[in-house]
């Protein structure tokens, strides 16, 4: 179960909120469901699942360089929040997974289905042919449950093309805001 969880991040990131070109659709739809009190003091030690296979991105450095620009946003966001990454055997508080996809790789209906899910983003009107529907899921569960306690899934229209920087940067940018109800470390949730 864990891995289906891990396989809609990319198309999400891809599209990102930051570097935008004149041209480049600026949707983003972005859905938050589940409980954060797993993060409530003095929780403070997360660990991130391996994602292997879960990207639905294709084959190749491209999805492995994503995969890997994602797994580092996450990190210096959750650290920037005053948590600390150990490994899944150190026995963490909490334990984050991610996935990654493209609308050519998995469907609205596929992320439904896995997740529950759907954010359910429009491309009428967006030339397909330069920008594909991509799909970010970050979830967090408590240690040994295969159901996440909280996720958050976001799509948004990704470029192809954008230079690997500006990818970064937009998967920066993106993470952040879809893990900004994540309270920082030591305080209570709302």
């Amino acid at each position: 179960m864990k891995k289906i969880w891990f396989g809609f991040v990319g198309l999400v990131l891809l599209a990102g909120c930051a570097s935008l070109s004149v041209n480049e659709p600026k949707t983003v739809s972005k859905l938050v469901t589940g409980d954060l009190g797993l993060v409530a003091p003095p929780a403070r030690f997360f660990a991130i699942y391996p994602v292997g296979n879960a990207a639905y991105l294709g084959s190749g450095s491209d999805a492995d360089m994503l995969v890997g620009m994602t797994r580092d946003a996450i990190r210096r966001t959750m650290e920037g929040k005053g948590y600390v990454l150990v490994a899944m055997s150190a026995e963490p508080d909490f334990i984050m997974g991610f996935g990654l996809g493209m609308e050519s790789k998995i469907t609205d209906e596929d992320i439904f289905r896995k997740t529950g899910m759907v954010a359910g983003l429009s491309t009428e009107g967006i030339n397909q042919s330069a920008f594909q529907k991509g799909s970010i899921l970050v979830a967090m569960f408590r240690p040994g449950d295969k159901e996440p306690a909280w996720r958050t899934l976001a799509q948004g229209m990704a470029d192809m093309k954008k230079a690997d920087a500006a990818r970064k940067e937009a998967i920066d940018a993106l993470v952040a805001d879809m893990l900004s109800p994540v309270p920082p470390a030591g305080k209570e949730t709302h």
